[in-house]
């Protein structure tokens, strides 16, 4: 498999709830252009808080989903794990912590999103120079 497509989106708002809500844009249009979608999340509360944004964020808007550790047969296309690898294969890893995950070469598209914090770019430029070691194709969105 060749390796991943990493893009990096950098939002001016330095809000954590910025960072959730262009998650859920990103995941929407992923969905819509067919991709199964892996969002890998910090904690297990973090997990929990997108998953309720899926639902709210937007009144037209309908993303299949569940958390990783339901069990739904079929799985729907998009899932939210924080914790173990995800079990089901999926083409798009959307990343929400701050290191990299061991599993992020399964994915031909991985989505970084930092918001305007010192720290969180910090991690973020860590986290970038690592997809280069591993000769991904990168690319910067500044939004």
């Amino acid at each position: 498999m060749a390796n991943p497509n990493v893009a990096f989106y950098i939002l001016q708002d330095a809000s954590p709830d910025s960072r959730l809500a262009f998650a859920c844009r990103l995941i929407e249009k992923a969905y819509k252009e067919k991709h199964r979608v892996y969002i890998h999340a910090p904690t297990k509360e973090m997990a929990h808080q997108l998953d309720e944004f899926l639902w709210t964020y937007k009144d037209n808007s309908f993303v299949p989903h569940s958390l990783a550790n339901e069990k739904i047969d079929p799985a729907p296309p998009v899932q939210i794990g924080h914790d173990t690898p995800p079990t089901t294969n999926h083409t798009m890893l959307v990343n929400l912590c701050d290191e990299i995950p061991p599993f992020f070469n399964r994915y031909r598209r991985i989505a970084e999103i930092i918001t305007n914090n010192d720290n969180e770019q910090a991690l973020g430029r860590e986290r970038y120079k690592t997809y280069r070691q591993n000769a991904c194709e990168l690319t910067t969105h500044k939004l």
